[in-house]
């Protein structure tokens, strides 16, 4: 058996966008941490093979991790330079978690609090709609340039070609 199977045993991960929840067993609690570093710590641990010990074996798992922020009542502890954690608590932030449930360092908690919390939807009006048709502008040509570049450049990479006509059969 390898690592990651044996740690991740009869625990539990869940992806949230860019966030990995990750819930282990044998009473060590939960954690999270950046769904990329999770990506890269899973491939380490599946070429280990696991020990007999599954606590030495969370606990290796557990020190190949930079940066996660643990579960309240977790066995384990928040990890990471304050920059790091600070990153982690805004997606987590941005992905809806409540930041309440989690063992984050009061510096940065306190941080939080003296930022401006910025609205997730503002409302802004319309501009005016206006009776005459807007003329094209080269800003305009050249957008659809680019763009119609760009369809041409990805039907190319996947082996069509419509500068040729075709015949219907």
């Amino acid at each position: 058996m390898n690592l990651y199977d044996a740690v991740i045993d009869s625990g539990c991960v869940k992806r949230l966008g860019e966030l990995t929840l990750v819930n282990l067993s044998y009473g060590y609690g939960g954690l999270v941490i950046d769904s990329t570093e999770f990506l890269l710590l899973r491939k380490w641990a599946q070429r280990r093979t696991a020990s007999e010990n599954s606590q030495r074996d969370i606990q290796q798992f557990i020190a190949h991790l930079d940066v996660a922020i643990t579960r309240i009542g977790s066995a384990l502890a928040t990890q990471g330079s304050t920059v790091q954690i600070s990153r982690l608590v805004n997606k987590m932030k941005s992905s809806g978690l409540t930041l309440t449930d989690w063992n984050i360092p009061k510096q940065i908690l306190d941080e939080l609090a003296q930022q401006p919390d910025e609205p997730a939807f503002v409302e802004s009006r319309a501009p005016e709609a206006s009776t005459e048709p807007r003329q094209p502008t080269q800003a305009d040509f050249d957008r659809s340039i680019s763009f119609a570049m760009e369809m041409q450049r990805a039907l190319s990479l996947l082996g069509l070609d419509l500068s040729r006509p075709t015949t219907d059969r």
